[in-house]
């Protein structure tokens, strides 16, 4: 792994100068060595597949299905013989529910490419095992939730081969294929699931529209448009697009940042304000960039500058599909709210680099508490002469205020008295066995020791990884089989102790007082958890 540059992120539009509590952003990106493994690159995903505490890498590409071992990012093999992430999502996610990450992507052979399928891969200790998910969907673009409330983690899909936003309803055997239920016929691109207007079912968002989960077995769509405007230029990326979700303006209610007319060379950024009636109200919207962006395929939501300010990177890529040919000058941007967020001078955009990326992804890659992003780049076969794919990563080195503008993420401070040998399972009943009862303790003093942590700057490695520690043990009351239970709580037991070891860092990553509400009830916890898993 080598370091290529160090940019500063600089102010280019709206002729808006940095607020006095903004720090410029500041990035050096690092590309990663495949080796051996070299090859055209299709997708690209992070997460925790080994379950030491680090972010891995996972990539898709012309030939291997990779993940990049943290931290020295050195390459091993999932799958091979396939074109991986080829036009489809590369995700990581807890399919099985057994505590850890599995992989999710499309793939097809090179000589059948009208023969896709999407699979998954699950992460066992025996190595990866691969599972059909779906022999009809082929998902662009995925979100992860329970649509249909069954308490089953389901499947959004912008589905761009078959032209049709789906959802994919989980079975209750993950290992069979899945369901798949049509939402909208049409070839949208982009998704995210989340309760727009608040009636307790998860909605859908894709193209230039959100979907209105309306319930029922399985439940009814209706259609909300976000906008009207078109692709002027080619309608065929029209409802093309990339979409987050988040309250933009401060105001309790969820937003739509969009990238609109991505993968052509006349994108735009928009962002779309809910309506007090989100249903029937038009959606007020702001053009923050009249682009033209080329071929934009990434756009991460994260706190770069450590504030809870919105901030959204959208990056271009470095060579276009549809016979687009290379960008001759892709860049990477940061838009950040700095102000009115329903005004143009509200908001900032940042360059980041000058190298296009496909498919960024956000993480804390080095365990310095800052959110970092790595990405990779597509169709470099289609250049003259072809070559293979560059994966790299972009350090953050922007410095981080003391305080952070809200707490950091982390578990919900539990109230005092409440972790008695009484507290319940994660089902919400009481533990009859001595061990379960035991672990749901620890699981609910976990989740109090960060009350001696509200409001102060404790570092976002260490609430993320207890957070998920928290969770582990939550689960491993519930776990139906007793390896199952075992794992979990090891898992649980690994990521508290590398929380802890970033604990022994001293005041950088938490002021004193945290130190003393957490470390004695986190090493009591982790020491439960090790004899649990025995």
């Amino acid at each position: 792994m080598k370091i290529v540059s160090m940019i500063g992120a600089s102010l280019l539009v709206h002729g808006v100068g940095l607020a006095a509590s903004a720090s410029a952003l500041s990035f050096a990106r690092r590309d990663l060595s495949s080796g051996r493994f070299s090859q055209v690159t299709e997708g690209l995903a992070i997460g925790d597949v080994d379950g030491d505490g680090r972010p891995d890498v996972v990539v898709g590409g012309d030939e291997f299905l990779l993940w990049y071992r943290a931290p020295d990012f050195d390459p091993e093999v999932v799958d091979e013989g396939y074109k991986f992430g080829g036009g489809c999502a590369v995700a990581v996610h807890d399919v099985d529910g057994d505590g850890r990450l599995d992989v999710v992507t499309g793939r097809y052979r090179e000589d059948a490419s009208g023969d896709r399928e999407t699979v998954w891969y699950a992460n066992t200790p025996l190595g990866w095992q691969e599972h059909v998910l779906s022999a009809s969907a082929y998902c662009h673009d995925v979100a992860f939730g329970d649509v249909d409330g069954d308490g089953r983690t389901d499947i959004a899909c912008a589905d761009s081969w078959s032209g049709r936003v789906s959802w994919l309803q989980a079975p209750a055997d993950p290992t069979a294929q899945w369901t798949v239920h049509e939402v909208d016929e049409r070839p949208a691109l982009g998704a995210a699931v989340a309760d727009i207007d608040g009636d307790g079912h998860l909605d859908l968002v894709s193209g230039r529209a959100w979907y209105r989960n309306e319930g029922g077995t399985p439940p009814a769509w209706r259609r909300v448009a976000l906008t009207g405007i078109r692709d002027e230029q080619d309608d065929r990326f029209t409802d093309a697009a990339k979409v987050s979700v988040l309250d933009l303006d401060g105001d309790g209610r969820l937003d739509v940042f969009a990238s609109l007319f991505t993968h052509s060379p006349e994108g735009q950024v928009w962002a779309f304000f809910q309506p007090p009636t989100a249903t029937s109200d038009p959606w007020p919207a702001l053009q923050l960039d009249a682009g033209p962006l080329f071929g934009v395929h990434s756009q991460v939501v994260a706190p770069f500058d450590g504030t809870d300010r919105p901030q959204v990177l959208v990056g271009e890529t470095n060579v276009g599909g549809w016979d687009f040919g290379p960008n001759r000058d892709p860049q990477i941007y940061v838009y950040r709210r700095i102000g009115d967020a329903r005004a143009r001078a509200g908001w900032e955009r940042l360059l980041v680099d000058r190298v296009g990326t496909h498919e960024a992804a956000p993480a804390d890659l080095d365990g310095d508490g800052r959110i970092d992003f790595a990405g990779h780049q597509e169709n470099t076969d289609l250049l003259d002469p072809p070559r293979d794919g560059l994966v790299s990563w972009w350090r953050n080195e922007t410095p981080m205020p003391m305080t952070p503008a809200s707490p950091a993420p982390g578990p919900a401070p539990v109230p005092p008295g409440a972790c008695t040998a009484g507290a319940p399972c994660a089902s919400g009943d009481p533990c009859a066995d001595p061990t379960l009862a035991g672990l749901a303790q620890d699981a609910c003093t976990c989740r109090r020791a960060t009350g001696g942590c509200t409001g102060t700057a404790h570092d976002r490695a260490v609430a993320r990884r207890i957070a998920r520690a928290c969770t582990l043990l939550e689960r491993a009351t519930t776990a139906p089989t007793e390896p199952l239970r075992r794992n979990r709580v090891r898992w649980a037991a690994k990521t508290l102790t590398r929380a802890l070891r970033r604990l022994d860092r001293g005041a950088d990553v938490v002021t004193p007082a945290c130190n003393t509400a957490l470390r004695p009830a986190l090493d009591g916890v982790r020491n439960d958890a090790q004899a649990a898993a025995r």
